[in-house]
């Protein structure tokens, strides 16, 4: 789910004239993962942390907390690094393109998605059947079987 997910912001974000760069270069990262397992989330903090020199020397990039690792940490992740500028829930991935370009246009908005709704969905306004999804391997896809983790799962594929 979190690769796809991916890969559909990464076309609505093209798609609206954003440019993906190398990371050094970049003003914003979008980090999507995954809660299911605690190392995951060790993973996300050391993630999040290795921004702390770049942003306190150039102010950038900002960081975009996604998916079901940002549903789960998201409020901490705001409060412990400046430079997490966003957090959004796998149910809020419509939302992210018009909050995303809000957080770079006003370095002061910081912008909390979490769901807290089990019923609310925010889709991604995306036409899969006219527009082709730009993907990290075009040999491979993914599909999304379910929206969140809550943790109460039958069966997940998680390497």
């Amino acid at each position: 789910m979190n690769v796809y997910d991916a890969d559909k912001v990464r076309t609505v974000l093209t798609f609206r004239g954003w440019q993906e760069v190398p990371e050094e270069e970049a003003d914003l990262i979008i980090v999507t993962g995954c809660s299911v397992r605690a190392k995951a989330e060790q993973k996300v903090w050391s993630e999040l942390g290795r921004y702390e020199n770049s942003w306190q020397k150039f102010k950038r990039p900002a960081v975009a907390l996604t998916g079901c690792v940002a549903q789960r940490l998201g409020q901490k992740a705001l409060t412990r690094f400046q430079w997490v500028r966003l957090v959004a829930g796998p149910r809020h991935i419509g939302l992210l393109p018009n909050s995303l370009e809000k957080i770079m246009t006003d370095e002061k908005i910081r912008i909390n998605l979490l769901d807290t709704d089990p019923r609310e969905f925010f889709n991604l306004d995306f036409d899969e059947g006219n527009n082709a999804i730009l993907r990290e391997n075009k040999y491979k896809a993914y599909v999304t079987i379910a929206h969140g983790c809550f943790l109460h799962v039958l069966y997940c594929s998680v390497c």
